[in-house]
């Protein structure tokens, strides 16, 4: 009784301060509202793990910036109801794009993994001016900071990935280059930026051949046909994952999967990718992203696979954007970080823009900046990866049911056999390469 007449008898000027005090407490912290523009499925309604790993990554790293109190008392938060599936397509792109940037609260917009429908997505940014975060749109032009002032990525532009293939021609004297490209944003400018280095370092160009992103497989076996009655054998394919898949399957089929052929593609297939692609695509390389080892990236892939419900493995297309996915959240809330320390009060995109631009921090892919005057990460060393066929040896029906009751389907083995730095130093293990016909046996460059 005591203590109930003690709390009665405090004096109703205190008891009032109080209230004061912790009401005020709360309206100063506030809550970040994010979107996000994912690939999370295909128009086609394949899923798209690396789209759904990145959603996830970041959603996970909105967690760890919210425990972590880089923010004080504010958080970030990234609700199911802001995040857009665009399906990696140009149709309706637009529409999502003014859908999500003129949303009331939107502090910035995450994701913007396709460069097609981002060029899109950067528009309605800049009219909103809302910033744009994508961790991977890799087009040329849209490194353009004039043209695309609310939009930045945490990668460098395609070109710096594509340029390793010629490390490797170089290396075994290849030559005759081939590009196969979609006619997208994206596969349009990495084509002009393979022909212009092509030219300046002096590599012939066998031929060309571009064509509308999801073309049937029976065109592609056309082209491919073409290209192979001239005896071309050093191909490069920049196109989006599915259409890359069909590539390959087009190669299986033609019985280009043999000896003597070289290719490397600027994506990493996925394991639910037809299986007649991903047999005919043994022996590709892929260009990477290097990470810094060590125990902030383990613990990313333990939790990260605990959240999917399966082992991840690190040179898996999953990974890689998965990975990118999680610094794309972090350089927003490095940039409200220094808003805030330079006494920006009231934070808008607008205002958060500059800040985005100066961002400089060390994530999980290694250090993250902006290249002034530009959209693009400033330097990314990259490793060179190759394609060795699915984990297990098992049947064609046995993968297929598999993948019919798992969409993610079954596992795939990427090995790294090379890197360029960002110095432009290459090494390259020519004993952990299986090339095309799954031999051990370099091609010699002679025609």
């Amino acid at each position: 009784m005591t203590f109930y007449g003690y709390k009665r008898a405090l004096p109703l000027a205190v008891l009032c301060l109080g209230a004061v005090l912790c009401s005020s407490a709360a309206s100063f912290a506030k809550t970040y509202q994010l979107g996000g523009l994912y690939t999370l499925t295909y128009s086609n309604g394949l899923y798209a793990d690396w789209g759904d790993y990145a959603r996830i990554s970041a959603q996970m790293s909105v967690d760890d910036i919210n425990k972590s109190g880089i923010l004080g008392e504010d958080k970030l938060a990234l609700k199911d109801e802001n995040i857009l599936d665009f399906h990696c397509a140009m149709q309706g792109s637009a529409d999502l794009g003014e859908d999500i940037f003129s949303r009331e609260g939107i502090l910035a917009v995450l994701g913007l993994d396709c460069s097609g429908p981002a060029e899109n997505f950067a528009r309605s940014a800049t009219k909103y001016k809302v910033p744009a975060v994508s961790y991977g749109a890799g087009a040329e032009p849209l490194g353009n900071s004039d043209e695309f002032p609310y939009f930045v990525r945490v990668m460098s532009p395609s070109s710096v990935f594509e340029r390793v293939f010629f490390d490797v021609m170089k290396k075994y004297a290849l030559d005759d280059l081939t590009i196969f490209n979609t006619t997208d944003i994206w596969g349009a400018s990495a084509k002009e930026a393979l022909i212009k280095d092509a030219t300046e370092m002096e590599f012939s160009i066998g031929g060309v051949y571009s064509y509308d992103r999801n073309t049937s497989f029976e065109k592609v076996y056309h082209y491919l046909s073409k290209a192979k009655a001239k005896g071309l054998k050093n191909f490069f394919i920049i196109m989006p994952v599915p259409d890359t898949a069909i590539f390959f399957q087009a190669a299986k089929a033609l019985k280009m999967d043999t000896p003597g052929y070289t290719y490397c593609s600027s994506e990493i297939l996925s394991p639910n990718n037809v299986q007649m692609g991903l047999l005919g695509a043994i022996g590709n390389f892929a260009p990477k992203t290097t990470f810094p080892e060590g125990p902030a990236l383990d613990d990313y892939i333990k939790r990260l696979s605990e959240r999917v419900g399966k082992p991840i493995t690190p040179d898996s297309s999953a990974f890689l954007w998965g990975i990118l996915g999680y610094d794309n959240v972090r350089i927003v809330a490095e940039a409200i970080v220094m808003a805030k320390n330079a006494g920006v009060t009231d934070l808008t995109g607008e205002t958060l823009m500059p800040y985005i631009r100066k961002g400089d921090y060390m994530g999980l892919t290694g250090r993250i900046n902006i290249e002034k005057g530009t959209n693009n990460r400033q330097s990314m060393d990259i490793d060179i990866l190759n394609f060795q066929g699915y984990s297990k040896d098992e049947s064609y029906a046995s993968r297929w049911l598999y993948t019919i009751k798992n969409p993610s389907g079954p596992a795939i083995n990427y090995v790294k056999v090379g890197k360029v730095d960002s110095e432009g130093n290459f090494t390259f293990d020519e004993a952990k390469v299986i090339w095309p016909g799954q031999t051990r046996n370099p091609p010699t460059g002679e025609k």
